[in-house]
């Protein structure tokens, strides 16, 4: 492959594509793809100049050997196959953020004051007053710690699944040998082997088909279109809008096999990486879940009415005391005085705020994500999706991909002259059949055969 080092671009923006090991830069051709650029790939030279510019063979693929243009390299300039997760926040945040609700603030401020009130006064240490306040410490932090650990538990699951999914193996094309590797080791210039139920690994040109023929894709994780469409391979000489020849991340091919596609956008770089990023962005803020919904307004309600009989009772207090000590004397104020009367006050505060309510939520809340989450087909990916869930009284889905897997398999047939309601054993099956049924599986296989 010496005819690549000496390639260079005829159509180059500017001088800084000498900065760059390859013939187009990674700016351009995140662009180029997300745009579907039809004018600035013809004027690359089509699908095959593209591919010189990346410095890849349209038929043999890349050599992850040369030293300007390695894996390496290509990671470097045009970024990993693989989506930025995330930003998954640590423990303390997660403790933070339940502390931060209006609920657990009103249940702070309580214990505080019932706290320092119940170990400042001689009195009221003597008659272990503060052990009030410690118990609403006590119920704010199990419930802190309840609902952080949970949420810290379902971000660890769904980064492991992330990880198990990107590291399917994907067929590609290297140095003209056919080889099987994880998702995330694809790099720009790459040539992906397509097959029917292939999801597709990273945004593709359709380079060549055997015989030209077509895949159908269903893009609907991208469009949310349940209809296929009709992939054919680049024509040169092709005019804007004849053809339909990007493949995108995520889409799945339907029908059509042995396609090969060459790889222009990875990670974040592809229009489902940019997508992507975009909802991550924007769901930094979620927004509150009916029941949380609900709780604030309990919350809101039970603390104005609870600090409008806590200050109602308080006054009276005060008045009274002061009537019948006619005045306000300084000396009596710890002597079943004013400052009994705060901790009267502060007593109906801790009894009107329901301390026990976020913990029966956060804990129920925890249990039901723990029992969903030990099905081995359903991962929790929001808390707050739980609390939504319960209020559902209908879903409406599609059938093919959500109440089944969209593979077809064997259940029942007739099998040399007999019916079977079961897939018979091969002893059922006379030698001749078996035989027929074994190499019509072989032919219609799409496994691809290594060497060792």
């Amino acid at each position: 492959m010496r005819w690549l080092k000496n390639f260079r671009n005829p159509y180059a923006l500017d001088d800084d594509i000498e900065e760059c090991p390859f013939g187009i830069r990674p700016d351009v051709l995140t662009q180029l793809n997300l745009d579907r650029n039809f004018a600035a790939l013809v004027k690359f030279g089509g699908v095959r100049g593209l591919a010189l510019a990346l410095r890849s063979d349209p038929k043999n693929g890349i050599d992850p050997f040369q030293p300007d243009s390695s894996l390496s390299t290509r990671r470097r300039w045009f970024g990993r196959n693989e989506l930025r997760p995330s930003r998954h926040m640590k423990l303390w945040q997660h403790m933070w953020a339940t502390l931060s609700e209006p609920l657990m603030l009103t249940l702070c401020a309580v214990a505080i004051f019932s706290t320092i009130l119940g170990a400042a006064i001689r009195e009221q240490r003597q008659s272990h007053g503060y052990i009030q306040g410690l118990a609403v410490w006590v119920a704010v932090l199990v419930v802190t710690f309840a609902n952080a650990s949970s949420l810290s538990q379902k971000e660890r699951r769904l980064e492991m699944l992330r990880r198990q999914k990107e590291g399917t193996p994907i067929s590609v094309i290297r140095c003209g040998v056919s080889v099987l590797i994880p998702r995330y080791e694809i790099v720009i210039g790459d040539l992906i082997r397509l097959n029917p139920g292939d999801v597709i690994p990273a945004d593709l040109v359709f380079l060549a088909a055997p015989g030209g023929t077509c895949l159908i894709v269903d893009e609907s994780p991208l469009t949310s279109d349940s209809t296929s469409l009709t992939k054919k391979p680049y024509v040169a000489g092709s005019r804007i809008g004849e053809e339909d020849f990007w493949l995108r991340a995520g889409s799945r091919v339907c029908e059509g096999g042995g396609g090969i596609g060459l790889v222009i956008g990875v990670g974040s770089r592809s229009q489902f990486g940019h997508a992507m990023s975009l909802v991550n962005v924007m769901g930094e803020v979620a927004p509150d879940t009916p029941l949380q919904q609900q709780l604030a307004v309990v919350t809101s309600v039970i603390g104005n009415v609870g600090l409008a009989v806590a200050i109602g009772v308080l006054i009276a207090l005060i008045v009274k005391w002061c009537v019948s000590n006619n005045g306000f004397p300084i000396q009596y104020v710890n002597d079943n005085g004013p400052v009994t009367f705060i901790l009267f006050a502060l007593t109906i505060l801790v009894v009107a705020v329901p301390e026990g309510l976020p913990l029966a939520v956060s804990v129920g809340v925890a249990f039901s994500t723990q029992r969903m989450s030990k099905h081995d087909r359903l991962q929790v990916n929001e808390v707050a999706a739980v609390e939504t869930l319960g209020l559902t009284t209908a879903i409406c889905v599609g059938k093919t991909g959500c109440l089944t897997e969209n593979g077809m398999t064997v259940a029942e047939g007739w099998f040399s002259g007999t019916f079977f309601r079961r897939v018979p054993n091969r002893d059922e099956i006379p030698d001749s059949i078996a035989q027929e049924i074994l190499l019509n599986c072989a032919l219609n296989s799409k496994a691809l055969v290594l060497d060792p």
